[in-house]
């Protein structure tokens, strides 16, 4: 049963326009082949029109089933593989910016109605939250469990998805530029510059004067809006290829 499933999504990826043409040409031949060669000619050169037709029919059959054999197989396995390791990283920005959200959710106590924080829900989440304040425990990659302040939390999170980012971005694959696009504008985004300056240029008192979250609250938002669309492009292009 796996097998078949997978050899269905293989001839689902073939393009429309080629399989579209496929059929018809597999039809005309069976119609002229069985039907057509046995009544008379509708008007003189009919039959030569016909075996014309037949014979185009003929080659456009053997060379789609030459390129599903000889080239499209292997493209759709290597594209396999491909998506399946771009998919593990898309999915592990996803999940650290929705750790993000609820984390900030849980601090303020404000619930979220999704994922994440509507522009109202957040509004409430930075008035409440104060940027010197000790945030919940951060688990990175590469660092020890601390409780950070919420600036050294978002900086912390922010070298993560960069990190995971440019997982993708480095290794010089052939994928949609509409994910680059998307990552690109994640690693660049608003939020990201602000928290990092903030945190390069952290008074020697080692506090913010500020006492809300408000001043990042446009940028924060912003985020988050493109992790959704991330989530949205890696739910539709890789539905079927990493599972």
């Amino acid at each position: 049963m796996h097998r078949i499933k997978h050899w269905i999504k293989i001839v689902k990826s073939v393009k429309f326009e080629l399989k579209l043409w496929f059929v018809v040409s597999f039809m005309s031949v069976i119609l002229i082949k069985f039907w057509l060669i046995e009544i008379p000619e509708f008007f003189n050169g009919g039959y030569k029109i016909g075996q014309i037709w037949s014979d185009l029919c003929f080659s456009y059959i053997s060379a789609f089933i030459f390129y599903f054999i000889v080239v499209h197989v292997k493209e759709f396995t290597d594209k396999v593989n491909l998506y399946r390791y771009i998919s593990r990283f898309t999915n592990a920005i996803i999940s650290q910016a929705k750790k993000l959200a609820n984390d900030l959710s849980s601090d303020s106590m404000v619930m979220l109605k999704s994922d994440y924080p509507t522009k109202d829900e957040l509004s409430s989440i930075c008035t409440i939250i104060n940027p010197n304040r000790e945030s919940p425990k951060f688990i990175g990659v590469t660092l020890s469990d601390f409780y950070p302040i919420w600036m050294q939390y978002f900086e912390n999170n922010r070298k993560i998805i960069i990190e995971y980012a440019d997982r993708i971005l480095s290794r010089n694959l052939i994928y949609d530029s509409e994910l680059i696009k998307i990552l690109a504008e994640i690693c660049d985004c608003k939020f990201f510059n602000i928290v990092h300056h903030s945190e390069s240029n952290r008074p020697s008192t080692n506090r913010y004067s500020k006492t809300n979250l408000l001043f990042i609250e446009d940028p924060m938002y912003d985020f988050f809006s493109l992790i959704k669309s991330l989530e949205c492009y890696h739910n539709m292009e890789f539905k079927d290829f990493y599972k």
